[in-house]
């Protein structure tokens, strides 16, 4: 926000300071031409000598801005002041001119134009306007003729036009430098931006190569060394060393599934192979895949699937749909049952993974899909995240819905091919 502000700052400056050094120059062939008016339509002696040293003394005093910051470039406050000293002498200027019907009304919009474009809405232009809205409530309590009567004539609209083209140049002088000053900082930032953007995600797929890189790297003298303390294992050993070769092995293990997690958590950013994939064959092929855990800890699988196709990359889904079930799975008591069904929806599908497990609080499901915060001890969360990945990638969205010892629903809806589009509404439940 301050950066913004320093830009701002530095637009309204600049335009500012060109705004005044032109001033002059449109504003002193219109106070010519008024007084001219004002003689030519016989103007009593006691308004011309009211009027002309005023406007004198106004434009030069736009002549002393003019000179002044040529030099050097306004501050905002000054500015500010400038302005609202023009539309002070401006409303003088009316009500020695004819109050409400005074021809230099039109002048007004200009100083107050321009306040409002630099410094939108807040506490300086809201007195602003107040105090004009105010002088100009009071020109019109003012009884006709008082203290000089209005300019009558066709000399009334001459002095009429030149006010209102004079206010119209200056206000395109400083609204639309102020628009286009605006719009370059606009540029600018988007630039700025999207460099920044591309910057960080180089920086991150580098970072992620590399991770994928040590990673791999890591795993095989893992392999290694789980190999030989399983040969280790084998051996005669007192109760106490068993044991600690065991805890070795459970803790190798943990290590293997933090790595294997992080790795298919880096591979989504690679390109998809779509090809048809029929979803009730992939359901089946997960089932069979989680068949023995599912057998080990008591939990029915069930398979409801229509015959849909969508285009996707088969090994992605499946190793999505497998993070998504072994969660369901861990979260499932002895006895409990976990679906998975594939349903047509619109051009594309929709697939469910439901367990009637132990569920999740408000707390847990808004901060599900973290990176390694997990529910279960020894989680890594990559699972999720992996999946949600997966999903986006074909152009779909996912949604968890859970309540405590209620389950957990997963909802998958994917195009017909990825990229395509969802039914009405499931693009709000994205990521």
């Amino acid at each position: 926000m301050a950066g913004y502000q320093a830009v701002r700052s530095s637009q309204v400056r600049a335009v500012g300071t060109d705004f005044l050094r032109a001033r002059p120059w449109v504003v002193a062939p219109v106070a010519a031409v008024n007084l001219v008016c004002l003689v030519r339509a016989g103007a009593p002696a006691e308004q011309l000598r009211l009027l002309g040293p005023g406007i004198a003394v106004l434009l030069g005093f736009f002549v002393y801005e003019a000179v002044r910051f040529r030099r050097e470039v306004v501050r905002e406050g000054q500015l500010r002041r400038s302005l609202g000293l023009t539309a002070g002498a401006l409303l003088l200027a009316c009500a020695a001119s004819g109050g409400p019907r005074s021809p230099m009304v039109p002048l007004l919009l200009a100083p107050v134009g321009v306040a409002f474009a630099a410094f939108g809405r807040g506490r300086g232009n809201t007195g602003l306007l107040l105090a004009v809205l105010l002088g100009l409530a009071g020109l019109a309590l003012v009884p006709a003729g008082t203290p000089f009567p209005a300019i009558a004539g066709p000399q009334a609209a001459v002095m009429t036009v030149a006010s209102a083209a004079g206010s119209l140049v200056l206000l395109w002088i400083g609204v639309t430098g102020l628009t286009t000053a605006y719009a370059r900082s606009g540029e600018a930032l988007v630039r700025t931006r999207d460099a920044t953007l591309a910057a960080m995600t180089d920086r991150m797929r580098g970072a992620e190569s590399l991770g994928a890189r040590v990673a791999h790297e890591i795993r095989n003298p893992l392999t290694a060394i789980k190999g030989l303390v399983q040969l280790l294992a084998r051996g005669e050993h007192e109760e106490r060393d068993r044991r600690r070769l065991e805890v070795v092995l459970a803790e190798v293990g943990r290590v293997e599934e933090t790595l294997a997690a992080y790795l298919s958590f880096a591979r989504p950013l690679a390109e998809l192979r779509p090809e048809p994939v029929a979803l009730a064959g992939l359901l089946g092929e997960l089932a069979a895949l989680l068949e023995a855990r599912a057998e080990a800890g008591g939990v029915r699988v069930v398979v409801r699937a229509e015959e849909v196709e969508v285009l996707g990359d088969r090994r992605r889904l499946q190793e999505a749909l497998l993070n998504l079930a072994s969660n369901a799975l861990e979260a499932t008591a002895p006895g409990g049952t976990l679906t998975l069904t594939a349903t047509r929806a619109g051009q594309g599908a929709r697939l469910t993974v439901v367990d009637d497990g132990r569920g999740m609080t408000p707390e847990q499901l808004a901060r599900l899909g973290t990176p390694f915060v997990s529910g279960r001890p020894g989680g890594t969360g990559l699972g999720v995240t992996l999946a949600r990945a997966v999903v986006l990638q074909h152009g779909g969205a996912m949604r968890h819905t859970s309540a405590p010892d209620q389950g957990t629903r997963v909802t998958l809806t994917l195009p017909g091919e990825p990229g395509g589009a969802l039914l009405d509404g499931e693009d709000l439940d994205r990521g």
